[in-house]
């Protein structure tokens, strides 16, 4: 694995953890308005802390621990390495030019929604 990456990939196994424990922490508070028991296990604030922290922790060792992981997370990064960004000259001038085809767009849908509506309006309007 290239060490290039390693700041990169740890970076983003400590947010993938982070978002795992706040998960484990959302089912917690779900489980515990609709189970009793759980309801119980869960009302000391050690618990509700502790266990998602503790769940993010082992989630964190294991992406860290697991070579197949990071191999893949190395991949990621050099293929996103790899990408060739537009400038900000060609970004602003390519969002001008979708605004016009939006703009275009709208109007030309403005004038299909108002003949059909005047159609419709012409055919149910005649007496057979």
């Amino acid at each position: 694995m290239d060490k290039t990456y390693n700041k990169i990939i740890a970076v983003s196994f400590v947010i993938t953890a982070f978002f795992f424990g706040w998960v484990v922490s959302v089912l917690m508070r779900v489980l515990s308005g609709m189970w009793g028991p759980f309801a119980k296990l869960t009302g000391d604030p050690t618990v509700q802390h502790g266990v998602p922290v503790l769940f993010a922790l082992a989630f964190f060792v294991f992406l860290i621990a697991s070579k197949s992981t990071k191999a893949w997370a190395s991949d990621v990064a050099l293929e996103i390495s790899k990408v060739v960004w537009p400038s900000v000259k060609d970004t602003k001038a390519l969002t001008i030019v979708v605004c016009f085809i939006i703009l275009i767009s709208a109007a030309i849908f403005a004038v299909f929604d108002f003949v059909s509506n005047k159609l419709v309006e012409f055919i149910l309007g005649m007496q057979f």
